[in-house]
């Protein structure tokens, strides 16, 4: 039987005082992975059953790309299948002690964290400290309710998304990883990788304590921040530094994420992870209630700091908010669970509640099972076989403004408003459409709401002028543009049509018999 024992120093920050003791750690194999002991001196020893997890942590076509600083050109950062591989090996958990760890130095050491206690291996030792986490939010919610232009009808059928009896979830994560996470991480792709692999690990292990709904989570892909200039939605709501409205950044996030579609993967949910300080008396987490599978509120907002996991249970709340949940103690179950349990859905994450403050409520789980029985995309896989290509064009070189109003309120008469400038259109992308309307009234309806940026590269602003006429898809395939130097590409994704408008290399023009680009003058 192979064995072995590391040092360790326990450390307890509950203040800016920082307290160090010393501890071991022995590690013993079992036939199903470790048996670990972690010995606190005038403390209880916590013993862990150290497993492979049984589902992966990242999607089979995961992918990993930045930005360049002028939002020009994406570079693909995915390592090997072999790295991948030697990362989700390298991961065991304890889903009851809510540990999640990667072992290093062959066996040696672990890096990762127990339940509020995270640990560090370097240079043969160990370092642990305490996860202080805290949402200060001073009576203001953390969730929104989905505004009723963006409302979908329930998708309730026949088919059910349970097994047996029990509603089942795979939920297909996209994370952004903020400026000051890239720059926490020293812009290391592999440090970030091992990082969030572990940390959204233990996100499913929170929700691995639910016996129904059964929801695991797989990363479909990360988008790197690499500039300030790559994240709007963030710089514009910054005061002397800070974060000053997170409500303002989820909503901007959402739009940014609207309006780039045609170059992300496909997903269920997105996480902006954000390593920014936030101006006390605000939320830092943000999501929208039953946002998962929504096109135009679907990404939520999670501070994480620091590079310690503080943020993994406020993580889980967000995506509980996104799977349906409201808080313990609120809306129609608020006679049913009591605040005073302090679960997970809790209004406030911190450091009270004992086991249930990584729990969720009865109330939240009915909540949760609601939704996901009516949200068909949380039972499909994305891209099983077709692996996404990291795309060398920015959204703007491909994407029609007006189809990015036709996919925003899933109208097909939705065009970009005509009286904005287009400079105020680079900014927010205003829309408008035609109402239902009878023989004395046919409105036309302009919408204002949260307005998102015009895609990275759109051909929008003082220099390009706004987008010319309207072209609306009916099917996939290649179309004639009135400029015969472009053309329209019609694709289908996840059930939308999208156009993209693309431009023949100088000396060439659109030959419509061909559909292809041919050399020579129009």
């Amino acid at each position: 039987m192979f064995s072995t024992t590391g040092v360790i120093v326990f450390l307890i920050s509950a203040t800016a005082a920082v307290l160090a003791v010393p501890a071991r750690v022995h590690l013993t194999r079992s036939s199903e992975g470790y048996q670990a002991q972690i010995h606190v001196e005038n403390q209880d020893s916590v013993q862990l059953n150290l497993k492979k997890s049984a589902t992966p942590v990242f999607h089979p076509d995961f992918k990993i790309f930045s930005v360049g600083k002028d939002s020009e050109f994406h570079t693909d950062l995915t390592p090997s299948r072999q790295i991948l591989d030697e990362i989700e090996n390298s991961i065991y958990e304890d889903v009851r002690q809510g540990a999640v760890v990667r072992l290093v130095n062959d066996g040696a050491g672990v890096h990762g964290f127990v339940g509020n206690m995270r640990i560090y291996h370097d240079d043969g030792n160990h370092d642990i400290s305490q996860i202080h986490d805290s949402l200060d939010q001073r009576g203001k919610s953390d969730f929104l309710e989905i505004p009723e232009e963006y409302r979908q009808p329930k998708n309730l059928s026949v088919q059910s998304s349970g097994i047996g009896i029990q509603a089942v979830a795979n939920v297909e994560l996209f994370l952004v990883i903020d400026y000051a996470t890239y720059l926490l991480f020293g812009a290391g792709t592999r440090r970030i990788i091992e990082y969030e692999a572990l940390f959204i690990k233990g996100v499913g292990n929170i929700f691995a304590t639910n016996n129904d709904p059964i929801v695991t989570f797989q990363v479909v892909g990360i988008r790197f921040m690499t500039a300030p200039a790559q994240q709007p939605f963030i710089e514009n709501n910054k005061l002397s530094g800070v974060i000053s409205n997170l409500e303002n950044v989820l909503r901007q996030f959402n739009g940014y994420l609207a309006s780039n579609t045609a170059i992300l993967p496909n997903y269920d949910v997105a996480a902006l992870m954000t390593a920014e300080t936030v101006m006390r008396g605000q939320p830092i987490g943000y999501a929208f209630t039953e946002g998962s599978c929504n096109v135009n509120v679907r990404g939520a907002v999670s501070q994480d700091q620091s590079a310690s996991f503080i943020g993994v249970r406020l993580l889980a709340h967000e995506l509980g908010h996104t799977l349906g949940s409201t808080h313990d103690g609120t809306g129609e179950d608020e006679n049913g669970c009591t605040q005073d349990d302090h679960f997970i859905m809790h209004p406030e994450i911190g450091p009270t509640g004992g086991e249930n403050r990584f729990l969720f409520s009865q109330c939240s789980r009915n909540l949760m099972i609601t939704f996901i029985d009516s949200a068909t995309c949380l039972r499909t896989t994305n891209f099983v076989g077709t692996p996404w290509t990291v795309p060398s064009n920015t959204p703007g070189d491909l994407v029609d403004l007006n189809a990015v109003c036709r996919a925003l309120f899933n109208r097909p008469n939705a065009v970009v408003d005509p009286t904005f400038t287009p400079d105020q259109i680079c900014e927010g992308v205003r829309c408008q459409y035609d109402e239902a309307c009878n023989i004395n009234n046919c409105p036309i309806r302009p919408v204002q709401f949260n307005p998102p940026s015009a895609p990275d590269g759109a051909p929008c602003g003082s220099n390009n002028g706004p987008p010319t006429g309207p072209f609306t898809c009916t099917a996939e395939g290649t179309f004639r543009h009135t400029n015969c130097r472009m053309y329209y590409w019609c694709v289908r994704i996840s059930g939308n049509l999208y156009t993209y408008v693309f431009t023949c290399p100088t000396g060439s023009y659109f030959n419509p018999a061909t559909l292809k680009c041919v050399l020579g003058g129009c």
